[in-house]
Formats: structure tokens, C-alpha cells, sequence
């Protein structure tokens, strides 16, 4: 038997079975999401269980790796004795990581800090059957009496292509944006003894939504709130409005107002400037309130000239040049 070959570090890497799962892994992080090539559900779960069938076996190849580098003469059997130890490992901490990268907003954020970021989605966990299967390979390459031939420059290839399809940043889940509107960033103002702050919290092709934030010593009531686009349609707030936006005693309290038409085609028809127009009840007096707004297109779209276009440079969502 040659035991040489049957311990080469990178036998769990080196094989069409878990290269194969990084070439999905790949496809499905850069080519799939964001396409319509396949069903959404697929998509969205392949990546899971593809990155945990592979996961493990990367581990076990680094330390592996590791091994032989710092180690170089260590008794082969000795080696051989502690490869369950080492699956067994590598199996518990890629279910920790991924259970707490679902669960644990901290870990979360600290994940997105130094390698990946990853949506937080608790249904994701359901993914971790494929350790069964991952376990099952890796007691295979343990067990295996030799190992295939590996070229000298396979083994290494084989531990990139690994490491860079686990650490790839995939694309935006919804990179497609749209023309939005936007109000001088949290824009504050005073409506006698009330400070009133608005932005838009939401803006889409169907409309957009303005948040408001009201602190006040004393009662005050949102009368009339719309939306009014120069050169196109005034329009008014979708629903009831709030009754009561503050309750008094130096109370803070937040208010949503809807605005519902056709964004897209007031983008499509060069309507780029408008006001939010809000009449507020404070004392039993009526005050109005105008707040200039802008319809921008995100930065990342191509500025196609259009007939009419004021010219009206693209912008990032927060209104940065």
C-alpha cells in the first residue's frame, strides 16, 4: 500500500465529488442569485447546503496541511489514529458557525466584518443534512486504503478553488434598483413649540412612504400630508392619516404616510422635482409645512439621456455626489 498517498493532506478536496459541489457552490453564489435561471427556492438553499457538504472537508485539509508542514516526521499512525477526532471537530464547528451565523445577530455582524456577509435567515438551518453526507466522505477519505494520485500543483489548486468559493462575496440578492425619492437627509423643522423630522423611509415603482418623528410638549394632529411632483399629479396620503401624532409631555413618537402612484412612469416622464406638503394641528392652530424633494436614480444605474431630462446627475440613496 502506498501510505503516502493515502494520507496526502488534500485527499478530502482532491475528487470530482467535492469539486463538483464548489463548481455549484460557484455558479449558484455568482451566476444563479440574482438570475431567473432557476426556481428562487433552489437558489436560495443550494449555496447552504452545497458550502456545508464542502466545509469540513476544507477543515480537516488546512489542519491537515498544518500538520505536515509543522510535523513533517510525526509517526504515520499516530497521524492516522487522530483523523476521526479531527472529522468529528470539523463537523461541530461548521454546525455551530452556521447555526449561529442564522441566529445570532452579533455573530452575524462579526461574520460580515471579517469574512462573509450572510443574511440571517433562522429556515436556513434545515440545510444541516448535508453534514450527514459530508460525514460520510470524510470517513471514506479516512478509511480509504490509498488515495488517487494528486499532480503536485493539483493539491494546491484544489485548496483555492475551495477557500475561494467559501469566501466569494455573492452578489446583492436584489441588485436591480429603481428611481426613489429623497428629502434633505432627516430634514428638521419647527411647527411652533414641535420639532417635526421626515425622510423617505421606502420608494419603489408603486410609490413612497415618509416616516415623521414629532417630539412635542403639547398635543399635535397631522391634518393633511401629500406629495406634490412638479410638472405631474399632487398626491394624497394613502389611508387615514395618523390621528394623534404626539400625545404631549415632551412625548416622541413616529408616524408612517403612504403615497401610492405610478413612480415609474413620473421617472419615464422626466419628473425629477416635487414637495412634501404636511399641515399639522398644534394649539388649535394650523401651521403648513413644505419640504423641498428630489427624484434620483441610485448610482449604480447607467445614466441613459432622455428627451427633457433636466440633467439631474445619479446619486447614491443617501444623495451623495
Amino acid at each position: 500500500m502506498d501510505r503516502r498517498r493515502a494520507r496526502s493532506w488534500a485527499a478530502p478536496l482532491w475528487h470530482p465529488l467535492p469539486l463538483a459541489a464548489t463548481l455549484l457552490l460557484a455558479l449558484n453564489d455568482q451566476v444563479f442569485k440574482g438570475a431567473e435561471l432557476l426556481p428562487q427556492a433552489l437558489v436560495g438553499k443550494l449555496s447552504d447546503v452545497c458550502g456545508l457538504f464542502v466545509f469540513p472537508a476544507l477543515i480537516v485539509a488546512c489542519v491537515q496541511l498544518a500538520w505536515r508542514l509543522v510535523s513533517p516526521r510525526a509517526a504515520p499512525l499516530q497521524r492516522e489514529a487522530r483523523r476521526w477526532r479531527l472529522d468529528a471537530v470539523a463537523l461541530l464547528l461548521t454546525a455551530l458557525g452556521f447555526a449561529a451565523a442564522n441566529l445570532s445577530p452579533s455573530f452575524n455582524a462579526l461574520l460580515a466584518r471579517v469574512w462573509i456577509d450572510k443574511l440571517m435567515d433562522p429556515s436556513d438551518l434545515w440545510a444541516l443534512f448535508a453534514l450527514l453526507p459530508s460525514a460520510w466522505w470524510l470517513r471514506r477519505c479516512r478509511t480509504a486504503s490509498t488515495a488517487p494520485a494528486t499532480l503536485p500543483w493539483g493539491r494546491w489548486l484544489a485548496l483555492a478553488a475551495v477557500l475561494l468559493a467559501c469566501a466569494a462575496t455573492q452578489p446583492p440578492r436584489h441588485p436591480r434598483a429603481y428611481a426613489v425619492w429623497q428629502l434633505p437627509e432627516k430634514h428638521s423643522a419647527r411647527v411652533g413649540a414641535a420639532t417635526v423630522q421626515a425622510w423617505v423611509s421606502k420608494s419603489g415603482k408603486g410609490g413612497c412612504g415618509v416616516t415623521l418623528r414629532v417630539e412635542s410638549p403639547r398635543p399635535l394632529k397631522l391634518v393633511d400630508a401629500a406629495l406634490s411632483v412638479q410638472g405631474g399629479p399632487r398626491v394624497r396620503a394613502d389611508g387615514t392619516l395618523p390621528r394623534l401624532v404626539a400625545q404631549g409631555g415632551a412625548a416622541v413618537e413616529h408616524a408612517y404616510v403612504a403615497f401610492v402612484f405610478d413612480n415609474e412612469a413620473a421617472w419615464n416622464a422626466g419628473l425629477r422635482r416635487g414637495a412634501l406638503e404636511l399641515e399639522l394641528e398644534i394649539d388649535g392652530q394650523r401651521q403648513r409645512l413644505r419640504i423641498a424633494a428630489e427624484h434620483v436614480r441610485p448610482a449604480n444605474h447607467r445614466r441613459v439621456p432622455r428627451r427633457g431630462d433636466p440633467g439631474i446627475q445619479p446619486r447614491d440613496l443617501r444623495g451623495r455626489r
